[in-house]
């Protein structure tokens, strides 16, 4: 009879312990899930918002600043460790900025600003917004960004084929935009040796994408010479020259015989 107990409480005791290894088990289980929904939930809760460009289309070697802007949508504080932008074409002037960010408040948001310098060809390409969540996980969203060496167009509208030492004569010109974003601060300055000008400067100022404006210069030759128009322009904060050359001659005017008639009689 004893022995029967002892076998009865052996098994007992055994069962209990295996009731309590497999509770045990479920409660890890519970809890593990538990951070790996709250993890996610976390990562899930931070969106961009905005992102801008400026210039919005780069130039061949121009620099410029891409703008992120994030936001914490949800109920709980987001830890974040380092943001970053990745690219092989355009090299990030400022890319050490953000190593060590902190915490995003529910209901706030954080501006990241990266100084770029375009480096590749002419084309779209697409910089990685990479952000490194502390406690795990990360967010990566590409950027499309286009670079366009394009530059913007001047021709002569109108001038004189020979010019007179000393006699002021009109030169028209043609400053237009073909790019597919806006230039800035346009400004045409003629220049030349033995060159007088009625304008030292004029400020066309902004010309919108396909857009198409007019000048004219007064100009005074002392002598057969080139007149040079350089014409300035920013493709955001970058500074872009292009230059016109006219070759100044220094002769007799083409002009057409006038008829008269007198003397007449019906």
């Amino acid at each position: 009879m004893m022995k029967g107990k002892k076998t009865n409480n052996s098994r007992l005791l055994l069962f209990s312990i295996l009731a309590v290894l497999i509770a045990f088990g479920s409660i890890c289980t519970i809890v593990s899930a538990a951070e790996t929904t709250s993890e996610a939930s976390t990562e899930a809760q931070v969106a961009i918002t905005n992102v801008s460009l400026d210039p919005a289309i780069f130039m061949q070697d121009d620099q410029g600043t891409l703008t992120v802007r994030i936001a914490n949508s949800g109920t709980s504080p987001v830890a974040i460790d380092r943001v970053e932008l990745l690219s092989e074409e355009f090299k990030v002037v400022n890319y050490q900025t953000y190593d060590k960010v902190g915490t995003l408040g529910e209901g706030n948001s954080l501006s990241f600003t990266f100084v770029l310098e375009a480096d590749g060809k002419d084309g779209t390409f697409f910089p990685i917004f990479y952000v490194d969540f502390t406690n795990a996980g990360s967010m990566r969203y590409p950027v499309p960004v286009k670079i366009d060496d394009t530059p913007i167009m001047v021709s002569v509208i109108n001038s004189p084929d020979t010019f007179s030492a000393g006699e002021e004569d009109e030169i028209t010109l043609s400053v237009s935009n073909p790019r597919d974003n806006e230039v800035n601060s346009v400004t045409i300055i003629p220049g030349g040796q033995g060159i007088t000008s009625s304008q030292t400067a004029l400020f066309i100022g902004t010309l919108k994408p396909d857009e198409e404006k007019q000048v004219t210069f007064g100009i005074t030759p002392k002598q057969a010479t080139e007149l040079v128009f350089t014409t300035s322009y920013r493709n955001g904060p970058h500074q872009h020259y292009e230059t016109l050359t006219l070759p100044v001659k220094i002769g007799d005017r083409k002009v057409a015989a006038e008829i008269v008639v007198n003397s007449i009689e019906v």
